[in-house]
C-alpha cells in the first residue's frame, strides 16, 4: 500500500476495501471537504490532500450543476464527468451516498477518461492503477434499472386492474361515450406533448443564451482587470473555451512600432499552428477588415492558415481599432452541437459579439501599454526618461539606506554634439543618440539603469558599486566609445567621445538632488579639462 494511504485512515471509511475495487474513488462531505481518496486518484491529482475543498480542485462538467450536495444526491446513478481544474484530465463515474447517524458522505466511483494508451504513461499511471470498478458501477446501474422497471410494472399492473374493473362496470352503458372520450384524450395528449417539446426546446435555448451571456459578461470583467496583453490572451482562450466548448481556435496580434512583438495563443483540440510571419497577408479577413465565414463543403477557398484543419465550419474575425486591423480571431468546428439553421445563426452572432468585446478590450490594453511606455521611455533612444530616472534614483537611495549600501551615478555628455548636428544634420545627430542608447543598454548590468537625461546627456544608475569600481567602469565605457566600437553608418563622421562625471551616494551626497549636482559638477570639470575623460567628484 502506498505511504499516502496512512493520511486518509482517520476517516470512517473502509479505505482498503474501497481502494482495491475503486482505486480512483473520492469521498467528500456536505461542506465540500474531501475526506478520503483512492491511491490512484492521489497519483492522478497531485494537489489532492485530506481536507481540501472540492471546488478548488475539481469542476463538475456533466451534469452542469456546480457543487450542490443536495442536487448531486438527486442525480445518483447518473454518469458524472469531473474535470481537474487547470488541466484537461477528466474523470467519469457515478455518485453513491453513504449516510449514518453522524454524517453524510458522497462517494464518487469512477476512473479517468483515457483517449489513448499514451495518456496513462503521460499521467504517471500504469495499468496496475486501474481496477474493476467500471464493471461494478455498470452492474449497479443495471440492477437499479431493473428495480425501477419492476416497480413501474407493478404500478402499471395495479392501474390496469383497477381500470379493467371500472370498464367492466360501465362498458355496456358507456361504450360509445368512452370511445369518443379516448379519441379526444389521444388528440389532446399529442398536442400537449408537442407543446411540451416546443416549450422544452425554448427553455433549453433560453438557458443556453443566459449561460453564454454570463460567460461574455465575466470575460469582459476579467479583461478589464488584465494588466498586460499576455494576461488577456489567457483570459480570452479560457472564456472562449467555456463559451464554445466544442470549438478550436487561435488568436494572433500584430506587432507595431510601440507595442511588444506579435503574440498568439491557441486552444481546444487545435494541433495546427499558423505561420506568424504571414499574418498580414494570408488572411482574407485582415485584408478586407470584415469577418469571413467558411462553410464546410462551400465554394469559398479557405485562408492559408486554415488549410489542413478538420472539415467543419470556420470563421475569421479581424480585430479592429480606429479602422486599423491589429490581429485576428479564428474559430473552427464551433457548431457541432447545433444543427438547425436558426441555431447556427445564433451561434454565429454570438461569435461576432464576442469578437467585438475582444477587439475593444485588446485595443484598450494596447493603448494603456503604449501610454505606460511613453510615460517612462524616451521615444528616440529607447532608454528610460528623466521622470523614470528620478523615481528610480529615489528608490535606490532608500534601498541603499536600508541595506547600508551605495548608489553610483554617472552623467555623460557627448563631446561637440552641436557640431555634429550643424555639419551632418539633425538626422545624423538622432542616429548618434540612438546608437549610444543601444550601446549603453548592452554594456550595463541587469540591475543598472540607463536613462536619457536630456539633449545629448545620459545618466547611468549603478546600485551597490564601490567608488573605485564605479570609476573603472566609467573609464571603460569612455574608452570603448572613443575607440569607435559602435557606428552610425556615416563615414565622414569623426570618432565620438564623451565626458563623464561620477558621484557616489552616500560618500559625496546625502540626497538625490545633491548627488546629481555632484556628478554634474564633475562632468563640468571633465569638459573643462579637455573632454573625453572621466572625472570623479571631489569636494
Amino acid at each position: 500500500m502506498l505511504k499516502l494511504d496512512r493520511q486518509w485512515r482517520e476517516f470512517s471509511l473502509p479505505y482498503r476495501s474501497l481502494s482495491s475495487v475503486f482505486p480512483f474513488f473520492l469521498a467528500f462531505d456536505r461542506q465540500g471537504k474531501i475526506c478520503s481518496a483512492g491511491p490512484s486518484l492521489v497519483k492522478f491529482c497531485s494537489m489532492l490532500k485530506p481536507g481540501s475543498d472540492f471546488e478548488k480542485l475539481f469542476e463538475l462538467v456533466t451534469p452542469s450543476i456546480g457543487f450542490d450536495f443536495d442536487r448531486i444526491m438527486e442525480q445518483l446513478f447518473t454518469t458524472f464527468f469531473i474535470r481537474i481544474l487547470d488541466t484537461e484530465k477528466l474523470l467519469r463515474g457515478q455518485m453513491l451516498l453513504r449516510a449514518d447517524d453522524e454524517s453524510e458522505l458522497l462517494l464518487f466511483l469512477g476512473a479517468p477518461v483515457v483517449r489513448e494508451m499514451s495518456d496513462i504513461t503521460r499521467w504517471g499511471l500504469s495499468l496496475k492503477d486501474f481496477a474493476i470498478h467500471d464493471s461494478v458501477i455498470d452492474l449497479l446501474l443495471v440492477l437499479q434499472a431493473k428495480n425501477n422497471t419492476i416497480r413501474d410494472i407493478k404500478r402499471i399492473h395495479g392501474l390496469l386492474e383497477r381500470e379493467v374493473e371500472t370498464r367492466r362496470k360501465v362498458e355496456r352503458d358507456l361504450h360509445e361515450l368512452n370511445e369518443q372520450l379516448e379519441q379526444r384524450v389521444v388528440e389532446r395528449t399529442l398536442e400537449l406533448k408537442r407543446s411540451n417539446q416546443r416549450l422544452g426546446q425554448s427553455l433549453t435555448l433560453l438557458e443556453e443564451n443566459n449561460r453564454e451571456l454570463r460567460v461574455l459578461n465575466k470575460m469582459g470583467e476579467m479583461l478589464q482587470g488584465c494588466a498586460s496583453l499576455e494576461e488577456s490572451l489567457d483570459v480570452i482562450s479560457y472564456s472562449l473555451g467555456r463559451l464554445l466548448p466544442h470549438a478550436n481556435g487561435f488568436l494572433q496580434l500584430h506587432a507595431d512600432e510601440t507595442i511588444q512583438p506579435e503574440l498568439s495563443i491557441t486552444w481546444g483540440g487545435l494541433s495546427h499552428q499558423p505561420v506568424l510571419q504571414e499574418i498580414a497577408t494570408d488572411c482574407q479577413a485582415i485584408r478586407t477588415g470584415e469577418a469571413v465565414l467558411y462553410r464546410s463543403g462551400g465554394n469559398l477557398p479557405c485562408c492559408h492558415h486554415l488549410q489542413g484543419t478538420p472539415e467543419c465550419d470556420s470563421v475569421c474575425i479581424p480585430l479592429l481599432a480606429n479602422d486599423s486591423c491589429f490581429g485576428r480571431l479564428s474559430l473552427q468546428c464551433f457548431d457541432r452541437e447545433r444543427n438547425s439553421d436558426l441555431g447556427f445563426q445564433a451561434r454565429l452572432q454570438l461569435i461576432y459579439t464576442a469578437g467585438e468585446h475582444i477587439s475593444l478590450a485588446l485595443a484598450n490594453l494596447r493603448l494603456q501599454e503604449n501610454l505606460r511606455q511613453q510615460a517612462v521611455q524616451d521615444s528616440l533612444t529607447g532608454l528610460y526618461n528623466r521622470r523614470y530616472m528620478n523615481a528610480t534614483l529615489d528608490r535606490e537611495i532608500l534601498r541603499a539606506d536600508r541595506e547600508a549600501s551605495t548608489v553610483g551615478l554617472v552623467i555623460l555628455d557627448i563631446d561637440h554634439f552641436k557640431r555634429i548636428n550643424d555639419q551632418h544634420g539633425h538626422e545624423t545627430g538622432d542616429r548618434v543618440l540612438q546608437c549610444l542608447g543601444v550601446f549603453l543598454k548592452q554594456r550595463i548590468r541587469g540591475d543598472d539603469v540607463a536613462c536619457r537625461f536630456g539633449g545629448e546627456e545620459f545618466v547611468l544608475i549603478l546600485p551597490g558599486v564601490g567608488l573605485d569600481d564605479l570609476v573603472r567602469r566609467a573609464e571603460s565605457l569612455c574608452y570603448e566609445i572613443a575607440q569607435g566600437e559602435f557606428g552610425v553608418g556615416v563615414s565622414e563622421l569623426p570618432a565620438l567621445t564623451v565626458s563623464m562625471g561620477v558621484g557616489l551616494y552616500p560618500a559625496h551626497a546625502c540626497a538625490q538632488d545633491d548627488l546629481l549636482i555632484c556628478a554634474d559638477a564633475a562632468l563640468y570639470r571633465a569638459k573643462s579639462a579637455g573632454r573625453n575623460r572621466v572625472v570623479c567628484y571631489r569636494a
